[in-house]
């Protein structure tokens, strides 16, 4: 299991990472996790890794949802079986995949109003789409019937580098659903010039 607290120092607004963990980190660990924090803080406009300040403690007693073994911690150990199994069953009570196909939209934009309009109007054709599917007797109808559109909505990371972003997640059996819908949807939307549309299928990250 990692923590990860994000504070800043004094009036100088460096931001700084404590990393706790629950198990041993050797060096090269230590050196990877610094690595991939010095990305992830480039996302916050105005931030490097040049201005960032980071510890980290390993060996900490952590405990999430009265438990204190989290998937992660095997990960890091390298017990994939166990990561697996962990992982699996909260993914299959969630819909997620493996159990479900997903393809995520998401709208940049450099007002959040352009992003939120372009999201908006995307979900007007999706919708129709997915209702036309549903109504079609086709190999897809099933599918269909078993798919949902969850947004608009803002990401959890609203803004990246300037531009503010939106995103509706499809969620369904059948990939080639999501496929077809996306499809459709490109040849039936005219993005605004400001608005640029982002696709990703079974999307890693919903940030």
């Amino acid at each position: 299991m990692i923590f990860y607290s994000l504070c800043g120092i004094g009036g100088c607004n460096m931001p700084f990472i404590i990393s706790r963990i629950s198990i041993p980190v050797s060096r090269e660990q230590e050196l990877e996790l610094k690595a991939w924090l010095g990305k992830a803080i480039e996302l916050v406009p105005g931030k490097s890794e040049e201005y960032l300040l980071l510890g980290f403690e390993d060996n900490c007693r952590l405990w999430l949802r009265g438990d204190d073994s989290e998937p992660i911690a095997y990960a890091v150990a390298g017990k994939t079986e166990a990561f697996y199994e962990s992982e699996v069953k909260p993914r299959e009570m969630l819909n997620f995949p493996p159990f479900a196909r997903m393809l995520r939209l998401v709208f940049r934009a450099p007002s959040e109003k352009q992003a939120a309009s372009g999201a908006n109007g995307a979900a007007a054709i999706l919708y129709k789409i997915l209702a036309g599917a549903r109504a079609n007797a086709s190999k897809l109808q099933e599918a269909a019937c078993h798919t949902e559109i969850l947004g608009p909505a803002e990401c959890p990371l609203s803004k990246i580098a300037a531009n503010y972003r939106q995103q509706i997640i499809l969620r369904g059996p059948s990939v080639s659903l999501l496929q077809y819908m996306a499809h459709t949807f490109r040849e039936n939307f005219k993005a605004p010039s400001e608005v640029y549309i982002e696709y990703d299928v079974d999307p890693v990250s919903l940030l």
